[in-house]
Order: structure tokens, then sequence, then C-alpha cells
């Protein structure tokens, strides 16, 4: 068997290989114009397999070649034309690359959530007082913290003391106030309103103090939030006028969210001493300085039964009563 091509059918095929590859292969479109750069030399050059072997040239010329396969030179370009119609198809039925990634965006943030900006949130605190009297044992780290109101002689001082003791111990509170017991003693336990710790919280706090006179027949009812007490002897004295207020405070290291710091408020003076404590408090960050070295604490009551201390009555002991007078004796003449 004998195989003869003509070289128009070579051109034909290297034509429409190359013009199919030009067009499939946009970043490679040299290989293909390379195969219809050669499918015109071998046609120019009548370049053909015969009997097995490549033979150049022929006796006629490229026209008469040209008007004997017009069929072929047809059916080529209907190829071609069939080929960039259909890689153009494929062209627009794909997306781009970037319109793609750019889709994908923002779907991805189209289900994501809108994102707020952070608000810093403003620590707070919570106070509950209510009446008590000072632990008889020891809490397990042997710390109890007492926020005390004396009177002195330069006046009435307000002094956070902490005590230290053995862990759960019996404690004998007779050997730290002499004048025990004192009956003006409120509990305040403070936590975190947050789920974060408060550090280096300074609290301030607004006293009131109430003179106490004895309570006799045929005088006014007690005012609102004025007290009636009976102390040493049976004496029963109620509260009167405001003779003073302070302003103090006093300093936290932490507060955490759940277990409560605890502060004893004791009140060891002649008067009634009401407790205020205001809406804010201040939050010291010793990282920062100049103005937010300090900063907003928002602080709320929880229970407030124990907003009044009572006075101390030892204040109202009465005093010794004096020696009688020593009566000279008589004068007697002397005799003489």
């Amino acid at each position: 068997m004998h195989v003869k091509t003509t070289s128009g059918s070579g051109a034909a095929g290297l034509g429409i290989i190359g013009t199919g590859l030009a067009l499939a292969l946009p970043d490679a479109k040299w290989i293909g114009w390379t195969l219809v750069a050669a499918g015109i030399f071998v046609f120019i050059f009548d370049i053909r397999i015969e009997r097995g072997h490549i033979a150049v040239g022929s006796s006629k010329s490229a026209r008469e070649r040209l008007k004997r396969m017009w069929p072929q030179y047809l059916m080529v370009l209907s190829g071609i034309l069939f080929l960039v119609g259909l890689v153009g198809f494929l062209q627009l039925s794909v997306t781009p690359r970037n319109q793609k990634e750019n889709a994908e965006s923002s779907v991805l943030e189209y289900n994501q959530p809108p994102v707020v900006a952070a608000v810093p949130i403003t620590p707070g605190i919570l106070l509950d007082i209510a009446f008590e009297v000072l632990p008889r044992i020891s809490p397990p780290d042997g710390t109890i913290h007492i926020f005390e109101i004396r009177q002195e002689q330069a006046g009435i001082q307000t002094l956070p003391i902490e005590y230290q003791f053995d862990p759960s111990a019996i404690i004998d509170w007779r050997r730290s106030f002499p004048d025990w017991p004192i009956f003006g003693i409120s509990k305040c336990e403070i936590t975190s309103t947050t789920n974060e710790s408060v550090f280096y919280a300074v609290i301030p706090i607004n006293l009131k103090f109430r003179e106490m006179i004895p309570d006799s027949p045929g005088l006014p009812p007690v005012e609102i939030g004025g007290a009636v007490q009976t102390v040493s002897g049976g004496i029963q004295m109620r509260s009167g006028r405001v003779m003073m207020t302070q302003q103090s405070s006093f300093k936290v290291g932490r507060i955490y969210p759940q277990t409560p710091y605890v502060v004893y408020f004791v009140n060891r003076t002649k008067y009634l001493v009401d407790i205020e404590v205001p809406q804010e408090g201040k939050v010291q960050d010793f990282s920062k300085t100049g103005a937010d070295f300090e900063q907003k604490l928002n602080m709320k009551l929880g229970r407030t039964t124990g907003l009044h201390l009572s006075a101390s009555s030892s204040a109202f002991k009465s005093p010794p009563a004096p020696l009688p007078p020593v009566l000279a004796p008589p004068d007697t003449p002397e005799k003489r």
C-alpha cells in the first residue's frame, strides 16, 4: 500500500491545528502560529509525502494547485472559523479569574458578620453592704480588711487597716479594740460587674456624722435616716443634726467577678455615721501617665441595710464619780 499526500492537505492540516492551538493556548500562541507558518511553507514549496518519502516541488504552479484543491481550503477555512467560534464561546462562558476572585471575596464579605468597632468596656463594681459582726475565725489566708472610723484628739480619722492572723484561727478582738464590743459594724462585699477583674480601684465614700442626744419625752419623732440606740447603763440615745461631713476613700488592688473582696466598716466614734457611696470611682493604670493614668469606675449598690453605723457605746460611758472632798480636822486651841 502506497501512501500519498498532497502539499495542500498537509498545509491545511497544519493550519487547522496551529489555529486551534493559538486560540486554545493564549499563553503559548507562538506554538500555534508556528504551525500555521509551517503550513504556509509546506504549500508554497509543495512539500508532500509520496510512497513513504518526502517530495518537494511540483511541475504544477501554485495557482493550478489552488484551483484543484479549493474544496480542501474551503474546509480549512470552515474549520478555522469553527475553532474561532468555539474558543470565543468557551471564553464567554468561563468567568475570568480576577472576576471570579472578586465574586468570591464579595460572597465571603457578605456571609461574614459586620465588623463592629471594639468599644472599650468601662469597669464596674457592685457593693453589698449589710449589718454584720466581725468574724470570730480568720479566713484561710488570715487577712481581714477593716475601714476604721476613729475619734482622736486631732479629730475624726478614717484608716483602712489590714489585720493579719493565723489562717482559720480564733480571733480575740479585745486585743485590737480596747473599747470592745463595738456595735457600729457593717460588712461590705465588692465584686466586679463584668467578666473581667478590676485592678487598682479607688473607691470613694462620703461620711455624715450625726450627733447622739438623750431621747427625752416631748421630742419630735426621729427623722428619716436617723436611729435610736440604747447605750451602756440603759440610756436611750437618738440621732440629731448633722455635725460634720467627710470625704474618704480606700484602695483595692484587685476585685474579682465571682469572689468578693470583703471589708468591714467599723465606727469607733460618738456619732451616728451615715455612709454614702457615689456612682463613680477611679481605676488607676500604672502603665500610663497623664490624663490616662486614671479611668472611670462605675459603682452601684446592692444591699443597703448597713449604710448607718451606730455610735460606739464606750463613748457614752458615764465618767467616774469624783471623789468626795477631804474635810480638814477642826482647829483645837493649844494648851498653854
